[in-house]
């Protein structure tokens, strides 16, 4: 069983082609394949197949189509699993039968590949995988976005492809292709650096300048913007008839990461997923689940393939006045080298000097703590060559709708990494106490935030026994709808609307059906407030 979607959406059995149906079951199988390995939720695969109008009967429609989805996705060896889950519908599939999963797990390796022949072939396997415009044919603004965010990998992975081959002295085998898609993409300034270097890295200086000519009228006509920074750089060096480096002339760029988190445990399967790649990477969860940690350590280790630096920001979208954009483009502008006589005092050209600088830069750029996607959104570079990290309590959903996101949903720690945190933080007396320990974790309901602070607590009194600590600490790590009521001023049979915003805005998540888990703030509000008075009459159990 292959599963393929860079190109039209299709499934094959022995090379062949499965019928599955039209564009609406199409785009179910695709909102599944887009996310494989984790659950989707029921609103979000209705949201990507109807968008923001969906029909009457939209979740009854959706039943049909996985169930006709999994009748026929049974067929041949090794079967992706179609499964139901509590949060939603999962599709599991190994990562070689899947093509979007294996061009992103060849363009994984060719990053830390050490042998440029090796990182060559590697790119060039994962660009044989394309068939066309990924998604092809399918209908609908969430497959307009990630068509969109596709064809950036793509382009990345092409701009790779070709660095390589220039770094082998093989740059007349790069140009006909690179001719071929500038023409198509003629304002991906990464691609132009690629033509041009190969150009006069073959012999070609005049044909080298000749095309910096066009683009420059292009960018000029079209966006009304000048090339960017590496491209001047590399058409200068032409001009003075100095050796160029093939893959571009670099600079010195900021490093504005934080320094890594300490003891940092577990979250292989997110680390990987980040690893597969995307322009764009949105890391979304409940506060203190440890989205900046895992931002911070994806970074660290990803930065050597972003010459041209890293940007980082807190936009502290959980304070009462988060960070304005403008204020973040000043900073990120300054870094990048630009006098602050020259940063426009508009907004918008702000945003447009910021976009024109980035062009032509592989940098790697973190925004941290969004509030939403309308903050982030001027903060984003107009180059498939960088790469954008946000981390958000909120979901983000225009991000992955409009931009092509790439959304990695942070969960609770697992029990064993949960302790295992604890472990590397407190010591030998968690091994000691094992019992303690896990009860310790499950108090703390496995965030790695209170992990964090219960472990302080625990260093701090060192002869107090772990079990001792976990009685101090508040019970209730999950709920029915009768807490959710009371603060709601409703009763439970209302509480089921009055968890709405709450989920929207990560404060609670759902554990078991009907039972939620709720972040710690949230629930010491929750206890605060007195019951209402509907529970104090039918003696619910507040």
């Amino acid at each position: 069983m292959k599963l393929r979607v860079l190109g039209p959406v299709e499934a094959r059995v022995n090379d062949q082609r499965l019928t599955l149906g039209g564009p609406r079951r199409l785009a179910v199988l695709a909102a599944l394949v887009i996310d494989a390995g984790r659950p989707v939720p029921m609103e979000t695969l209705i949201e990507r197949v109807w968008g923001d109008t969906p029909p009457d009967g939209a979740r009854d429609r959706l039943y049909v189509h996985l169930s006709r989805l999994r009748s026929v996705l049974i067929k041949g060896d090794r079967p992706p699993s179609l499964e139901r889950l509590v949060s939603g519908y999962q599709l599991t599939i190994a990562t070689d039968a899947c093509d979007l999963g294996e061009f992103r797990s060849l363009a994984g390796r060719a990053r830390t590949a050490s042998d440029p022949v090796d990182r060559a072939d590697l790119l060039e396997r994962a660009l044989a995988l394309w068939r066309g415009a990924a998604l092809g044919g399918l209908p609908g603004q969430w497959a307009a976005g990630l068509r969109i965010g596709l064809e950036q990998e793509r382009l990345a992975v092409l701009v790779q492809w070709a660095q390589a081959l220039l770094r082998l002295g093989r740059a007349g085998e790069t140009i006909p292709r690179l001719r071929a898609e500038a023409g198509q993409f003629p304002l991906v300034e990464p691609l132009a650096v690629a033509l041009i270097g190969a150009l006069a890295e073959a012999g070609d200086p005049a044909g080298a300048l000749g095309h910096f000519e066009v683009v420059r009228r292009t960018l000029a006509e079209e966006l009304g913007a000048d090339p960017g920074p590496e491209l001047r750089g590399l058409h200068r060096a032409i001009l003075r008839g100095a050796a160029v480096d093939p893959v571009g002339v670099r600079r010195a760029g900021p490093a504005q990461l934080p320094r890594d988190v300490s003891a940092f445990t577990g979250r292989a399967d997110e680390l990987a997923l980040l690893d597969g790649g995307g322009t764009m990477l949105a890391i979304s969860g409940v506060g203190g689940v440890g989205k900046t940690a895992l931002a911070i350590r994806w970074a660290h280790r990803a930065a050597a393939g972003f010459p041209d630096g890293q940007l980082y920001v807190d936009l502290r979208g959980c304070d009462p006045e988060p960070v304005q954009p403008a204020d973040v483009l000043t900073g990120f502008l300054r870094a990048l080298g630009v006098p602050q006589a020259d940063i426009p005092l508009d907004p918008a050209q702000r945003a447009a000097a910021y976009r024109t600088e980035t062009t032509g830069l592989r940098l790697l750029i973190v925004l941290d703590n969004a509030a939403t996607a309308e903050q982030v959104r001027p903060l984003l570079p107009g180059a498939s060559s960088c790469t954008v990290v946000v981390t958000s309590r909120d979901r983000l959903a225009g991000l992955v709708a409009l931009q092509g996101a790439r959304r990695v949903d942070l969960d609770r720690l697992p029990p064993a990494e949960a302790v295992q945190l604890l472990r590397r933080l407190v010591g030998g007396r968690v091994d000691a106490e094992p019992a303690a320990a896990a009860a310790l974790a499950e108090r703390c309901a496995r965030l790695p935030l209170a992990l964090r602070v219960a472990a302080e607590l625990a260093v701090s009194r060192p002869a107090v026994p772990l079990g001792d600590l976990v009685d101090d600490l508040p019970p209730g790590a999950d709920l029915d709808a009768h807490p959710a009521a009371s603060p709601a001023g409703t009763d439970p049979a209302g509480a089921g609307l009055a968890r709405a915003a709450p989920r929207r805005d990560r404060l609670i998540h759902p554990a078991i059906p009907d039972r939620h888990w709720m972040h710690d703030l949230w629930r010491a509000y929750a206890a605060r407030w007195p019951q209402p008075r509907t529970a104090q009459m039918t003696g619910a159990r507040p």
